[in-house]
């Protein structure tokens, strides 16, 4: 049995492959430690006769059709049972040293989750050197690197992180809810409730093509992910006494957002974007049932209080959060803007008083 299991979800572009499976089998590990796993979601492109034809080392698990990242990538760790398991994106090639440092990292920290540094493609800029979210769900992530040794962080990047198998499963995995997107926040925040730390090892270098598949896709498309799991995340993992505070902050915020990115009432041109956020709040409550359930076992689970996480994870709370600059500049209209900075500086302010 290999020591780690990696896992790649992919649906279509098989120009993405050949770089990430040369620099894959490239790296200084025994080919009996690890194994590569191409997960495929209903890629009709030839991704996989490509593979096979061109990189037979590279095992198929073919889904036959498109599951999303979080249910892919869980029904692959339950397929396979290494010790260790690894999510990696396809638009991605690693250095050689990369996954021995991961193990190293691990190792030194006795961890039992540990995450890559993600580099631009030329491995140059830092794209994620560790994260955090604001009050509402909305991640961000941190291009600097903190230090040299593996240090503490919210939570793992989905591209490139590493858990025991056991503590995958004892966790609950990926939520195949999301679909997409912020899985691996929701994934962190539970680990720190638990008290199971998160590290990142800055030696495990990744190069990224920042989002290769999911820049293809429009906002509007993506809102549903976007949106519906920020408050999917706040309101499973916040306890009683703060999700009573937050939680009808988020709300009233997505709603002044819908009105500002869409359009709606304002002097903007329309946009289905803001339709769009409006609909994956819809989509939030259809799952309420899921929600709740979800809820009431992390709730009964967790030994950290949110004040803990407060202090040590929330450096900006009241971050604004867009998509792109063209949202920006429409949230930042002066008939809107201060509607927002109160709603922020109202949730702050129940944070710093903690």
């Amino acid at each position: 049995m290999p020591l780690v299991s990696i896992f790649i979800p992919h649906h279509r572009n098989s120009l993405l492959l050949k770089p990430l499976f040369t620099s894959l089998l490239a790296m200084d590990m025994d080919a009996s430690e690890v194994e590569y796993v191409l997960v495929d979601n209903g890629s009709n492109d030839g991704s996989i006769e490509y593979t096979r034809s061109n990189f037979p080392e590279i095992k198929i698990l073919a889904l036959g059709q498109n599951e999303g990242f979080a249910p892919a990538m869980n029904r692959a760790a339950q397929a396979y049972e290494s010790e260790w398991i690894c999510f990696l994106n396809n638009d991605v090639r690693v250095d050689v040293d990369w996954l021995s440092n991961l193990l190293h990292a691990a190792n030194r920290t006795e961890g039992d989750c540990v995450t890559s540094h993600l580099l631009d493609w030329n491995g140059k800029k830092t794209q994620f050197g560790g994260g955090w979210i604001n009050l509402f769900g909305k991640g961000f992530e941190s291009n600097t690197v903190e230090e040299i040794s593996p240090y503490e962080v919210f939570f793992p990047c989905g591209c490139g992180m590493m858990v025991r198998r056991e503590v995958f499963f004892s966790t609950g995995g990926f939520d195949d809810d999301y679909f997409m997107i912020y899985e691996d926040i929701d994934f962190g925040w539970r680990l720190q409730l638990l008290g199971i730390p998160v590290y990142l090892a800055p030696d495990a270098k990744i190069m990224h093509k920042a989002h290769a598949s999911l820049n293809q896709i429009p906002y509007s498309k993506k809102a549903l992910y976007f949106e519906r799991n920020s408050l999917a995340t706040i309101y499973k993992n916040l306890s009683d006494d703060w999700l009573k505070i937050i939680f009808p902050l988020a709300l009233r915020e997505a709603a002044v957002r819908a009105k500002g990115i869409g359009g709606i009432g304002v002097p903007f041109s329309y946009s289905e974007d803001g339709l769009a956020i409006l609909e994956a709040v819809e989509s939030f409550y259809d799952k309420m049932p899921n929600w709740r359930e979800k809820r009431e076992l992390v709730q009964n689970r967790r030994v950290v209080d949110d004040k803990e996480i407060f202090r040590r994870f929330f450096p900006n709370p009241g971050q604004m959060w867009a998509f792109s600059e063209e949202h920006y500049k429409r949230i930042h209209h002066p008939a809107i803007l201060p509607t927002l900075e109160e709603i922020y500086l109202r949730a702050c302010d129940g944070v710093s008083s903690a």
